[in-house]
């Protein structure tokens, strides 16, 4: 779709070249290349929309999940499209851990995430509120940490881990982190609702 779009800007152009120049020939020319265009367009677009929704409802089939609850986290979002250039994480990790420490919840944090093995994901900072003292949510909060609710997913024990879901995954949940856990083996899904 992306080279039909430079296709568009070239017809346009073309146009307003014809407009200037009184050709009157070549101006319906690419007015019709523009029309043509712009039906493959749309018909390419109603069909990614149709693959879209059939993949989804594939997807949703294949990796049956139940909702759990909503809980409310503190989450420290990151800064960049992609956290895992350069030495972006390393930095991220080493500043959020200084946070936590200064806010006096570093226990409750590590306390909380030993019960749970990360699998995958994109979100690098977060403790449940309920967890943490009031004094210490606030300090957090000044360092820019946001309250979010986060929706818990379980998928069960049996869950077919590969890149087909990830990406599912990626394109249905936005914002999340696939646990395990440890007492039951279950592999939950945690969606932060992260505006902005």
């Amino acid at each position: 779709m992306h080279n039909n779009i430079i296709q568009m800007q070239k017809f346009l152009t073309e146009l307003d070249r014809n407009i200037v120049g009184g050709d009157m020939e070549g101006f319906q020319l690419s007015l019709k290349n523009i029309r043509l265009l712009c039906d493959h367009l749309e018909n390419t677009f109603k069909e990614d929309i149709e693959y879209h929704k059939k993949s989804q409802a594939r997807y949703h089939s294949k990796y049956r999940r139940t909702f759990v609850n909503d809980i409310t986290f503190l989450v420290k979002t990151v800064s960049v499209t992609n956290a895992y250039s350069d030495d972006y994480l390393v930095n991220f990790v080493k500043v959020r851990s200084d946070q936590l420490e200064n806010a006096k919840v570093m226990d409750q944090h590590n306390e909380f995430w030993m019960n749970y093995t990360v699998i995958h994901g994109n979100v690098f900072g977060s403790v449940p509120m309920e967890l943490i003292p009031v004094s210490g949510a606030e300090k957090l909060k000044s360092f820019g940490w946001k309250e979010v609710t986060v929706s818990v997913y379980d998928f069960g024990k049996d869950l077919e881990r590969t890149m087909a879901f990830y990406e599912y995954c990626d394109l249905e949940f936005g914002n999340y982190i696939i646990v395990k856990e440890v007492e039951t083996e279950a592999y939950l899904l945690l969606k932060y609702h992260i505006e902005g």
